[in-house]
């Protein structure tokens, strides 16, 4: 997945009278982790006379601007979603930049999501709508008059959850692989890592000392693990930064295992997502853990 640059663009301005007057919000800075700014503030093009500020750019992402009118919906819908109560000027101003964090953010998700080709249905999305309208007490029509009295659209509503929805989706991608465990791959193993300890090598030491047979190298189930994320999940480009494994029960030569992986967050300003892993067999969970995953691209 590639990773987003944020830019600051100039002000949009157009002519004419019925347009909003007085002095324009305040524009929340670029959050520190967004890269290059294209456009300082202080070099943006002033408002010319007989013009009126009528919107703004206050983000680029890979492409996909963010307008200031854009924010305070998001603010608006994030204030009515927490409850939160009303704020005071400096509370609005820190809000706006907590809030514009998290837009650019949840933008890199969803494009990350279309690159993935991950598909949300008008089914998913009025699902989505129809759990916001029970949740805001169930009348449609009141909820629409309330949001056009805060400045809201009800399509701008229904972008925004579907989006909200898309980036829960590439969060929540899961791959499930099945691979079975050889007798010639754990002698490979053995021979491969140098460890001949007879657990590993022999089945009548295995059984004497209380197991079922010899026993598959727990590492050989973590190549497993590397095999799932380096050509699945995330696949190509990735790059393994860290891995816990708690290994919960022995494997055997014989077994057929199911390897899965799902993707449990994803931090696209740093270019890394974090893997929920486990490996079973027949029911039973031999192996948990997790990775903390760095894509290259």
């Amino acid at each position: 997945m590639s990773v987003g640059r944020l830019w600051l663009a100039c002000l949009l301005v157009a002519t004419g009278s019925a347009a909003c007057r007085g002095a324009p919000p305040v524009l929340p800075p670029v959050p520190a982790s967004s890269g290059l700014v294209m456009v300082k503030p202080e070099e943006a093009p002033s408002v010319r006379t007989g013009q009126a500020l009528i919107d703004r750019v206050v983000a680029v992402v890979n492409g996909d601007v963010i307008m200031m009118s854009e924010l305070q919906e998001a603010v608006i819908l994030y204030q009515r979603e927490t409850k939160g109560p009303t704020l005071g000027e400096g509370e609005v101003e820190e809000l706006q930049r907590k809030v514009l964090a998290r837009m650019v953010d949840h933008r890199l998700q969803v494009q990350e999501a279309r690159r993935e080709k991950v598909e949300v249905t008008e089914d998913d999305v009025r699902a989505v709508v129809d759990d916001f309208v029970r949740r805001n007490g169930g009348d449609r029509a009141q909820i629409e008059a309330q949001l056009r009295l805060q400045g809201l659209t009800w399509e701008g509503l229904r972008r925004e959850l579907r989006d909200q929805l898309l980036a829960q989706r590439i969060r929540g991608r899961r791959v499930s692989r099945r691979a079975n465990v050889t007798e010639a791959e754990v002698d490979a193993f053995a021979s491969l890592s140098g460890d001949h300890n007879p657990l590993h090598c022999d089945a009548a030491y295995g059984r004497a000392a209380g197991f079922r047979d010899r026993v598959a190298h727990g590492v050989l189930l973590g190549a497993l693990v590397s095999r799932l994320i380096g050509t699945e999940l995330p696949g190509r480009w990735s790059l393994l930064l860290g891995l816990r494994l708690d290994f919960v029960a022995p494997t055997y030569p014989g077994d057929t295992l199911t390897v899965q992986g799902r993707v449990d967050s994803v931090h696209l300003e740093q270019r890394t997502v974090t893997i929920r892993l486990s490996i079973t067999c027949a029911g039973e969970t031999r192996l948990r853990g997790s990775a903390m995953v760095r894509m290259s691209r």
